[in-house]
């Protein structure tokens, strides 16, 4: 018998694992009163011993805060002693999928009113948390209302593609000149890399089609980069990194086995990156980091600038 295997979307997942608990609830409540029982033979019966819990508060948090989002900076701030300004979080709204968009009405109403506040404090610095918060109609506001304020942000890469949209939109100033992030090696160091010129002479040679550089990427009539060289990066690392630890795995390659390879795997050359570790309770095996700038005159679309030397070295070794 053939099953079509229904295809849903993590919203979707999510939505209906929360509404799932309710269901729960209700299996229980039939269960007390019998008809459950009577109705399935196999409905939950009642427990070995009795509950103590006398009520369950549940919080199903749709599209809550992430953990980037919710990470308590102040502290490190405070033992350094620089003072701390009002801190805010955005109402960022729900999605469109049929056009991409996304509502920002109130989101904007409540970032105006934190500027009014910050300038009242004399707030020079902004740090930006989270991938949505460094979006564009936010770092203009910012800069237009405080063009002195120093900007720093998390998320290096959506800030950067930000940013290099600015430049094909010629906004200028540009809203993320100058901007502050921490990031190991830059796009054009990565691509220059041996072991992603290996894999780019793989790609150019099985496609015929010529991989360009990101100091020569350039934006098309929609304001659009092809960066072929990222797909290329990402399918190969992945599939490097993950034959690097079946081959320290061996023969017997079953959970156990690469659970242990990984957390006494040590280092580990990455692709795109000068320095790499793996070991137990690790989240990112990628070591390198620099503080670097946004720089909107830096190739054909703009790219972070090195502020201090990339930790772990510049050397990479050659993709296996």
């Amino acid at each position: 018998m053939h099953t079509e295997i229904e295809r849903i979307t993590r919203r979707e997942m999510l939505r209906r694992a929360g509404a799932g608990f309710g269901y729960v609830a209700l299996a229980s409540l039939l269960a007390r009163t019998g008809y459950a029982s009577a109705l399935n033979p196999l409905a939950p019966k009642s427990p070995h011993f009795k509950p103590r819990a006398k009520s369950v508060i549940w919080l199903f948090m749709n599209g809550g805060a992430s953990h980037v989002d919710t990470w308590d900076f102040k502290p490190e701030l405070q033992k350094l002693g620089v003072p701390i300004g009002t801190a805010g979080v955005l109402t960022t709204g729900q999605g469109d999928s049929a056009t991409g968009t996304v509502d920002t009405t109130a989101a904007q109403a409540q970032l105006d009113s934190l500027i009014e506040r910050w300038k009242g404090e004399g707030t020079n610095a902004v740090f930006i948390s989270g991938l949505t918060a460094v979006s564009k109609v936010y770092v203009q506001m910012i800069k237009k209302a405080m063009p002195d304020a120093l900007l720093f942000a998390d998320g290096d890469s959506s800030a950067k593609a930000a940013g290099q949209d600015a430049v094909n939109a010629k906004i200028n100033p540009n809203p993320y000149d100058g901007l502050i992030s921490l990031t190991g090696l830059t796009d054009q160091q990565q691509f220059e890399t041996p072991a992603v010129q290996k894999c780019v002479g793989i790609w150019e040679k099985a496609s015929g089609t010529k991989v360009v550089a990101p100091k020569d990427l350039k934006a098309d009539k929609d304001g659009k980069r092809a960066e072929i060289w990222i797909t290329v990066r990402d399918a190969c690392a992945d599939l490097d990194f993950f034959k690097q630890i079946a081959d320290r795995v061996g023969k017997n390659l079953n959970n156990h086995n690469w659970t242990d390879a990984v957390d006494h795997f040590g280092s580990i050359p990455l692709v795109g990156s000068s320095a790499g570790t793996l070991q137990t309770g690790k989240y990112d095996a990628n070591n390198a980091y620099a503080l670097v700038s946004f720089d909107p005159t830096a190739g054909t679309s703009g790219d972070w600038k090195q502020l201090t030397p990339v930790s772990g070295g510049t050397t990479s070794t050659t993709a296996g």
